[in-house]
């Protein structure tokens, strides 16, 4: 089996057109044991920074007071107006450190947008969830020979099949980000419609995918 997969790029690299790429195999399934953490998958559209006319991808600043207090921090980085107030938009960066723990780490809310973080330390103004974990029938982890990398390999159930094909195939040149306990793991465009499986890259050893791949499957 083929799997079409998204051109997965993170931070700005998402802002230089690449194109996607095949991947063969659909890789291990890892079983979930019983230590087996559950973490939290979700996928988020990129919104546009009104200001910019692009996406927001920019690299965090420094930010001696960061609002640690969840309940807070909730308040500000997904405050309901996020995406079209740039006021709204400025105090949820300005709340934001992405060098220190996160408090929202698997506890946003998915039915509204946020300010986020990806690993490479950058922010990110990200809509309403438009998939999560119960999309997924599997995850398995693989080396990828195109990219050089471990990635891990997302089947979905059959209605978030449908769901992405529409999403992608409706929102061409779009970005989407991919998310695990509210971390943002990679940012691709999205150059059209994918029908079937697709791969998340993060910068992962073999470990990390396989226990990555391992909590995703434990729903």
């Amino acid at each position: 089996m083929r799997a079409r997969v998204l051109c997965l790029v993170l931070a700005l690299a998402a802002l230089g057109g690449c194109q996607s790429t095949s991947a063969s195999g659909s890789g291990s399934t890892p079983t979930p044991g019983p230590d087996t953490p559950h973490q939290t998958l979700r996928f988020r559209p990129v919104l546009i920074d009104p200001a910019i006319g692009e996406p927001h991808i920019a690299p965090s600043t420094s930010n001696p007071a960061p609002i640690t207090d969840p309940a807070k921090a909730a308040h500000v980085r997904q405050a309901a107006q996020l995406a079209d107030d740039p006021g709204a938009q400025e105090a949820a960066f300005a709340s934001l450190d992405c060098s220190k723990p996160d408090p929202l780490k698997g506890k946003d809310d998915p039915t509204l947008p946020l300010a986020a973080c990806d690993t490479g330390n950058q922010e990110l103004l990200l809509g309403p969830v438009l998939l999560d974990g119960k999309a997924v029938d599997k995850a398995s982890y693989l080396h990828d020979p195109d990219q050089n990398a471990w990635v891990i390999n997302l089947s979905f159930t059959p209605t978030g099949r449908k769901l992405w094909a529409d999403f992608t195939g409706t929102h061409e040149g779009a970005y989407v980000a991919m998310l695990v306990d509210g971390q943002v793991l990679s940012s691709p465009k999205i150059n059209g419609r994918i029908d079937g499986d697709t791969q998340i890259s993060g910068g992962f050893t073999e470990q990390s995918a396989r226990d990555l791949a391992a909590s995703i499957n434990n729903h």
